[in-house]
């Protein structure tokens, strides 16, 4: 059963016996002018707050969800939505798509937004580390030190992504082990974890790989990285 729909179902029943608790002791007819109030109050702060498309990522990894919402909610901001859809791309694993959204944005826009500026920062560190481009990961190491939006991670994952084109595994999985603890973000810790599992083949630890696939091969997230779990336990199999 959807989660929403179970959230929905569990408030709702709170609601109601609430109602009738109350109705035993106040008179109805306040109840009833109350509970219309509460409820158009709810319907104009939903109406008027819009719920980030980042939390379908940080919260749930639902690639598909964030790709739609993102669409919807940045559909005024050329720039800010071919930002955020090029960064989903990526969790879709369609790095090309996300390459050519890039194309698309202003650059004076762009650094408006401390946020939008960070997820830019955050999707040209990815497109940089399937190329292998070791010095553009290096400058955005070097931004990550300095600016205060960027997520406290992303210097250890621009340090770690150096190490792994360099074949340190070693030190690698140090990084790994010290970073994965640390975030709050769903959708990077299963592309972190399928990382960890790398290392773990290239250091011949075949046991530990195999226990960190299986984990993310068990999570119901839409997102390419539990696919590629998937996929490479077949392959240690």
């Amino acid at each position: 059963m959807n989660r929403k729909f179970i959230n929905f179902l569990l408030k709702f029943g709170v609601i109601v016996a609430a109602y009738v608790v109350a109705a035993q002791y106040i008179d109805e007819q306040l109840i009833l002018f109350v509970t219309i109030g509460i409820s158009l109050t709810y319907i104009v702060y939903r109406y008027f707050s819009k719920k980030d498309p980042l939390d379908e990522l940080k919260r749930y990894s639902n690639v598909p969800n964030y790709l739609r919402k993102t669409e919807r909610a940045f559909s005024r901001n050329q720039t800010k939505q071919s930002v955020y859809m090029a960064y989903g791309k990526i969790y879709e694993g369609e790095i090309e798509e996300s390459k050519a959204f890039l194309k698309n944005i202003d650059l004076q826009v762009l650094k408006e937004s401390a946020e939008t500026y960070h997820i830019y920062l955050q999707t040209i560190l990815r497109h940089e580390y399937s190329e292998k481009n070791i010095d553009e990961i290096e400058e955005i190491f070097k931004i990550a030190l300095t600016e205060q939006a960027i997520h406290p991670n992303t210097e250890k994952i621009a340090k770690l992504m150096i190490l792994m084109i360099k074949e340190k595994h070693q030190e690698a999985l140090k990084v790994l082990l010290d970073i994965i603890p640390k975030e709050d973000r769903r959708h990077v810790i299963m592309e972190l974890e399928v990382m960890l599992a790398e290392v773990y083949i290239f250091l011949d630890q075949k046991e530990d790989a195999r226990a960190v696939l299986k984990f993310v091969s068990s999570r119901k997230y839409h997102t390419v990285h539990v696919e590629r779990a998937k996929s490479m336990l077949v392959g240690l199999s």
